[in-house]
């Protein structure tokens, strides 16, 4: 048997439009744990269509879909939410998929950081009721700061990712029949997981996130064998966002075509 994993950027944030724009504004102006912008709920709800849609999105190959699994951070969760209304699913939020960096703001010279727990269990639940929360997203917030740094450093994101991908292939090794799911999470991160899945103890550990390009919801389509091989089927694919299929030639957004 085998986890087929789609493996999903969120749609755009307000600080990804900041990033765009110059370093200086998104050092400025970033948030701790922004929204989604205007264009990212319009990737997301096109990301929901289309993965609801098996005749659309068959050429991914995950359908049955059978688990939705979520990073805990504002962006991707709501990125999620026109994929789980279309499919019928409660997405299960994952405290460990969470962006390099975690939850934090940075003084003026963004060299020292405080971190921030992240939504608490109360307005999760408010704003995702149908959301499945582990009991690690608590009261008040969810995100640790397990460094001490009040931002993640690049070497514990990697180290995170490392026992993401652990825990995926026992989850692979554990499957009696094959099994199909798509995980929400964030660039970084996502760099870090295919990393350590497809390099194992070859994968960096304390270098940046440069081996892998994902647009704001573009999909990665992975297979993870039961003995742990690792196939990679698609990546970056934005069928649902290109102007053949909406429309319109402003959709695709993420880093420089």
């Amino acid at each position: 048997s085998r986890l087929r994993i789609a493996l999903v950027r969120h749609g755009e944030s307000q600080n990804n439009i900041h990033e765009a724009k110059s370093w200086d504004d998104y050092t400025k102006y970033r948030q701790p744990d922004p929204d989604l912008s205007a264009r990212g709920f319009e990737q997301a709800a096109l990301l929901g269509s289309y993965l609801g849609d098996a005749s659309a999105s068959v050429s991914l190959g995950i359908h049955p879909i059978h688990e939705l699994w979520v990073s805990p951070v504002k962006r991707t969760l709501q990125t999620m939410a026109p994929t789980a209304a279309a499919l019928g699913l409660s997405p299960r939020v994952h405290t460990r998929v969470f962006e390099a960096g975690g939850i934090y703001e940075g003084d003026d010279s963004y060299t020292k950081f405080k971190a921030h727990r992240g939504l608490t269990r109360s307005q999760m639940s408010e704003m995702f009721p149908t959301y499945s929360l582990p009991a690690d997203v608590e009261e008040d917030g969810w995100f640790v700061d397990v460094e001490g740094t009040g931002k993640e450093t690049t070497a514990g994101c990697r180290k995170r990712a490392a026992g993401v991908a652990d825990e995926m292939r026992a989850a692979a090794r554990a499957l009696d029949a094959p099994k199909n799911v798509v995980l929400v999470a964030h660039y970084d991160f996502l760099c870090a997981l295919l990393d350590a899945l497809i390099l194992g103890d070859g994968a960096p550990t304390d270098a940046g996130f440069e081996n892998w390009r994902h647009f704001n919801t573009g999909v990665t389509v992975i297979d993870i064998e039961a003995d742990g091989g690792v196939a990679v089927l698609m990546a970056n694919a934005v069928g649902h966002l290109l102007k053949d299929r909406t429309g319109r030639d402003d959709l695709v957004s993420g880093f420089p075509i």
